[in-house]
């Protein structure tokens, strides 16, 4: 049912971001992820690898989300490289000055991680630092915050999502690794199929291959994985 509320909400909150977003003079500008391009995905076992979350459960920068309607808009993130998906999960909570940077396995055994194939075109929302420009906003208000404001940048992708029917998902550069980017993808809106995986889900801690790999992010930002159980 929808909540009247809630869009008197998210003007509110968008509103709070700086902007009048939604003016002939800003438009939001798209990209595209063509067919064939891969993805890099951890995430809870308890989804598959292409599976969206279609839940209420979670808070992150852009979900849970609803639609115009106040249903849950199924959402999915990835990232263009295993690194960048990495360091938006696994090591985000990783203070660049923190003393002991180290993850214990066992607060991670639950992820797994997946490749994905695009298998037909995907339009985005540009949110990297000129689109995020073409709108008004600045990058520190929307990519760099904290997780206190993610209620404003979820109501900001919603008003997104409801005023630029052709999306698919928001692209922008990952806060944690600006030499990767990362996505959202809005499953109401990608075509059934449009998401394949590439082999099977792998453990991120169980799996020799994709622990090394993990290793190797680590000690690029000089952190450790503590001793697996």
């Amino acid at each position: 049912m929808v909540d009247p509320a809630h869009g008197r909400r998210r003007s509110a909150a968008t509103a709070a971001l700086g902007a009048t977003l939604f003016d002939s003079a800003r438009t939001l500008r798209r990209t595209s992820l063509g067919a064939g391009t891969l993805l890099s995905r951890i995430h809870p076992r308890n989804f598959g690898p292409n599976q969206f979350n279609d839940t209420g459960n979670g808070n992150a920068r852009f979900s849970p989300i609803l639609d115009k309607n106040g249903l849950i808009v199924p959402t999915i993130y990835a990232a263009r490289t295993f690194a960048g998906a990495a360091m938006e999960t696994v090591f985000h909570d990783i203070l660049p000055g923190g003393a002991d940077k180290v993850v214990q396995a066992a607060m991670i055994e639950h992820l797994a991680y997946s490749r994905l194939r695009l298998t037909r075109k995907l339009v985005v929302g540009d949110l990297t630092s000129r689109g995020l420009n073409a709108l008004g906003l600045e990058k520190s208000c929307v990519i760099e915050t904290d997780a206190a404001h993610y209620p404003l940048t979820r109501a900001l992708a919603e008003d997104l999502m409801d005023h630029y029917p052709d999306i698919q998902g928001l692209a922008w550069v990952s806060r944690k690794d600006d030499t990767s980017m990362s996505f959202v993808l809005f499953g109401s809106r990608l075509p059934d199929g449009a998401l394949e995986s590439v082999g099977a889900s792998t453990s991120i801690v169980r799996d020799a291959d994709t622990l090394k790999d993990l290793r190797e992010v680590a000690t690029s930002i000089g952190a450790r994985i503590s001793t697996i159980p």
